[in-house]
Parts: C-alpha cells; sequence; structure tokens
C-alpha cells in the first residue's frame, strides 16, 4: 500500500476545508460576499465556490468563470434564450459548450453571481454541483430519444440520477469529482470509457419478451493518468439504474482516497481492487446479488458528430447539428438559437460532448428555411472537418492551470489545415488541451495536443505534445505520444503531412485511428515529419 493510500497518511488541505465546512453550505456567504466585495471572501469558502459550479478566473483578480448542469445537455429554447441573454449582460458577450453538454460563463463578477443564479433557477436550470467533489452533469446520447439508432431513450434515468444527486448532502463531500454516462445509444457516444460510471444500454430477449437494461462500467477518467473503465460484469434493469449510481457513489464515498488528490478519483480505487472486489462491495451496500451477463461489446457504428441534417425516428422530423467553432458562441448567436428551434423545430436544444449544438424536431418543410436563417447568421451546419472535429479546452486565456492558449489557436489550426488540405473530406477528431489534466480530452482524438513549453529559435514559445490513434468504444485506445514539445508554428505543417499520407496509403474505409495503430511510433514521427520511411 502507497503512501497515498495509507490510512494514516494525513489528510489533503482540500479534505480539511470540507471537513470545516460542507461546500454546499456556502451559499449564504456568497450572497453576503456579493454584498461585501472580492476582497473580502475567504480563501476555503472560494474552494467551496466551486459546488455551485464557480471557479476564479485567471489572473484571479475578480472575475470568476461559472459553469450551469444541463442534464444529457437538453434545454429548451426559453432556457437557451435567458442564457444567451445573461452572457451578454454580465459575460462578456459569449458562452462556452463544455465536453459534459454543460454551458459556462466568464467574466462574471461575485456581485453579479447571486443574480445569474436566481435567474438560471427561473427559468428550471442549476449551477448546483456543477463543479467540486460531487456528482457532475450526467451525459447521454446528445440524439436521445430521436435518434433512430438508439435502442431506447436513457433520458429517464439521466433525469432521475440527477434529480437524486443535485444538492443532496449524503454526496455533497466525495473525494473528487464523480462523473455518470447513462446511455441507450449503441455508438456509445457519451463515452462511458472515460467516465467513474458508465450504464451502456443493451436489450435481451427472456422468456420471449424484450428486457431493457444496463451494462456497467466503473472507473474511466482521463487528466495525468488516464483510465479506461472497467465493465463489472452484471446486467441492471433501467428501474434500478439510479439505486445502482447510488450505491457505486456510497463505496466511492467510503474507500475513496482522500489523502492524495492526485490519487483521489474512483478510478484509482477501481484500479486497486480489481472488479470482483469492488462488484461484491457494490452488492453489499446494495443489499442484494446483481445478475452476472458478460454481452459481447456491441458493434460501435461509424463515429458521428451529429453535424448537419439528419432524419429524425420520428417520421417527418429532423435534427440539425451545427458546428459551433471552438466550441464558443456569441450571445447574439445564442438568441437566433433559441429564436430559430422555437420558429422551425419544437423549441428544444440539445449540446453535445463534442462542444457543438443541435436543433431537434424540424418538420421536413421547415429544414430549408431553417438553413438559410443559420446561415446568415453565421451558424454553420456543416462546416469543414477540422472545425467539426476540433474539441478544446478553456487554455490558459481563463485557466489557471494551462499552459498555452487553446480557443485562438485552435481556430488557427483549423484554418491553417484548411488552408493546407482544402479538399480532406474524411473525419478527424483533435482534441487540443492546455496542459496535463486535459479537460480538451487529448488522449481519445484521432490527433490529440497537450500544452507545455519549448526553445525555439531562441525564445520560450507554446508548445504541443502531439499524440496520435487515440478513441473509445471497440478497440478503445489512448492516443500514443510520438511527439514532445513540438512549437506550435509548426503543427499545421506536421498534421498536413500525416493525413496526406493517411489519404494515400490508408485501406478502404480505414478510420485514422486505424490507420495510426498499423505503424510504430517510431513510423508515425516519420510521417509527422512528411517522410513515408
Amino acid at each position: 500500500m502507497t503512501d497515498s493510500i495509507n490510512p494514516s497518511t494525513p489528510l489533503t488541505p482540500e479534505e480539511l476545508i470540507k471537513k470545516t465546512k460542507d461546500g454546499l453550505d456556502v451559499w449564504p456567504d456568497m450572497e453576503r460576499y456579493a454584498n461585501e466585495g472580492f476582497a473580502a471572501i475567504d480563501m476555503d469558502d472560494m474552494v467551496r465556490f466551486k459546488w455551485y459550479g464557480v471557479y476564479q478566473q485567471r489572473p484571479k483578480e475578480g472575475h470568476f468563470m461559472m459553469r450551469m448542469k444541463n442534464p444529457g445537455g437538453q434545454i429548451t429554447s426559453a432556457q437557451f434564450e435567458e442564457i444567451s441573454k445573461i452572457a451578454q449582460e454580465f459575460g462578456n458577450g459569449f458562452a462556452d459548450v463544455t465536453t459534459r453538454q454543460d454551458i459556462q460563463y466568464h467574466y462574471l463578477t461575485i456581485e453579479t453571481i447571486p443574480l445569474v443564479v436566481k435567474r438560471l433557477r427561473a427559468v428550471g436550470i442549476t449551477t448546483t454541483g456543477a463543479c467540486g467533489d460531487t456528482p457532475r452533469n450526467v451525459t447521454t446520447c446528445p440524439v436521445a430519444g430521436v435518434d433512430g439508432h438508439e435502442l431506447f431513450d436513457a433520458t429517464p434515468e439521466v433525469l432521475e440520477v440527477t434529480r437524486f444527486f443535485t444538492g443532496n448532502k449524503a454526496f455533497s463531500n466525495l473525494p473528487r469529482k464523480f462523473k455518470m454516462s447513462i446511455s441507450g445509444c449503441p455508438i456509445h457516444c457519451s463515452q462511458p470509457d472515460i467516465n467513474c460510471v458508465g450504464l451502456i444500454g443493451v436489450e435481451r430477449k427472456m422468456n420471449g419478451k424484450t428486457e431493457q437494461g444496463y451494462l456497467v462500467q466503473v472507473g474511466g477518467g482521463l487528466s495525468t493518468d488516464p483510465h479506461m473503465s472497467q465493465r463489472l460484469g452484471i446486467f441492471v434493469p433501467r428501474a434500478e439504474a439510479a439505486r445502482l449510481c447510488e450505491g457505486i457513489a456510497i463505496v466511492y464515498r467510503e474507500h475513496g482516497y482522500r489523502n492524495a488528490r492526485r490519487k483521489s478519483r474512483i478510478k484509482f480505487l477501481m484500479a486497486d481492487w480489481g472488479v470482483e472486489k469492488f462488484r461484491d462491495e457494490l452488492e453489499k451496500v446494495c443489499g442484494k446479488k446483481f445478475e452476472r451477463f458478460e454481452e459481447p461489446q456491441a458493434p460501435v457504428l461509424e463515429y458521428r458528430d451529429h453535424v448537419g441534417i439528419h432524419p429524425q425516428k420520428q417520421k417527418g422530423l429532423n435534427y440539425v447539428g451545427l458546428s459551433i467553432l471552438v466550441g464558443r458562441f456569441t450571445a447574439q448567436q445564442g438568441l437566433d438559437i433559441a429564436r430559430l428551434a422555437k420558429k422551425y423545430g419544437s423549441g428544444e436544444v440539445r449540446l453535445t460532448n463534442n462542444q457543438n449544438i443541435i436543433i431537434i424536431n424540424v418538420p421536413d418543410a421547415n429544414v430549408t428555411p431553417l438553413v438559410k436563417e443559420l446561415d446568415s447568421a453565421g451558424l454553420a451546419i456543416n462546416g469543414n472537418m477540422f472545425r467539426r472535429g476540433m474539441v478544446t479546452c478553456t487554455g490558459k486565456e481563463f485557466c489557471n492551470l494551462a499552459i498555452t492558449e487553446t480557443k485562438a489557436r485552435s481556430k488557427w489550426l483549423i484554418e491553417e489545415l484548411d488552408k493546407l488540405l482544402p479538399e480532406y473530406k474524411d473525419s478527424i477528431r483533435i482534441n487540443m488541451t492546455g496542459c496535463t489534466n486535459t479537460c480538451g480530452q487529448a488522449q481519445i482524438g484521432d490527433v490529440g495536443f497537450i500544452g507545455t513549453l519549448a526553445n525555439y529559435e531562441g525564445q520560450r514559445v507554446e508548445a504541443f505534445h502531439i499524440l496520435l490513434g487515440g478513441g473509445l468504444g471497440n478497440n478503445r485506445a489512448f492516443g500514443r505520444q510520438i511527439k514532445k514539445a513540438v512549437p506550435a508554428v509548426l503543427i499545421p505543417g506536421m498534421i498536413r503531412n500525416i493525413l496526406a499520407i493517411y489519404q494515400s496509403e490508408k485501406h478502404a474505409q480505414e478510420s485514422f485511428k486505424d490507420f495510426c495503430w498499423r505503424y510504430s511510433p517510431e513510423q508515425l514521427s516519420h510521417f509527422l515529419e512528411g517522410k513515408l520511411s
């Protein structure tokens, strides 16, 4: 047993802060600080602000980021309109879509935070538990309920689990963040492999009847020490999904490591215990023995980004996916999306975990006028493949941990690659993150960038480690690091080189991920340099 998980090791500073006062109890203080001003804020309370989705924004001089919880990324047009108005009034005119189907603001002040939270609550949106050592936003397939491929719509379970955990003090002091994915989508687009808990929808025949339920995976996560989740080998009926999630959270709460933040995620507990011990403890907590069930991994269909026009399973209706440039939309674009979703659809908007936005329930006759108005508003429903496949974290523009800029650089990279490879049409997922915490999910991109610094032409410049071949689902794998500390200015040329070689050397229908795994790291390094050998 290492020191990091030894019960005799002192608790971390964060654990002591939580022990003194629960994070959920900080709200009255936040309201008080709104009157007293930024200088009055106690630093321990600043940590507790996270329980209401609030972080200090770089350079820690009075502005804050605030994240809200949007279960399954499902938002009404009325909610999206209010979100956009708040961004216009208090968030410097923009907001970001996150990789957990959330929306977050920047530039808020302590004086405005209570008002913003009150306005969000008035339209049914909460920030409670959006950050902090709590259950985070529950994700699902962004086209749940309308996708013809899905086995079933998991939205009822997503909402039940969300209601149970949000504001629940029994789970407001977990060892670290706790991420759940629940989906009936066979493509696994809600990424169960990298969630703390992943419920994967399955259907089976029992006594001549079709039974719906979930396979269960536990212990996934990225950051500096990435882990793929492990399958528990059990079947859980849909009606028991919420109780299962509660049981897993209890096991984590009681046994997760609290004396080293770097080892406190459930992925480390799962890795140390293994499937059998974790499952046994879970069954003790839940008071039942789960049915053993090991169905082979469902075939994962071709990667879909949900961008563009797609028929729904409801006859005569469509969903229209917008390619949001690096996940950031202006307040005016948000207002336009809300208006058009109501005018041409059913007034429902979906957020994707690759930072795009979808308008659903658009009748056939409304598709053309909707697309025309979206185009007039500068909202692309297609865009080039680099724009569609780009996922990026906040970067050092606002994040106190980031080493490199990401949003503006991602825009630049998209533009450069479009110039260098204007005819490129194959799917490509590019994930850029500003530090080793990998909020931009670099390890699961076809191409992943992790921010660092390097010496180049006599100067210390922003650079990136380059990873290739990441992906989830069947043949899941984290990308291999192929190049270290490449100056940012050299990146477009390197990616152009390897994509050109991929297009000339790939097998029929071969994905970029599979192409990368046919070659050694040394060969891929040569490809980045434009050499075939």
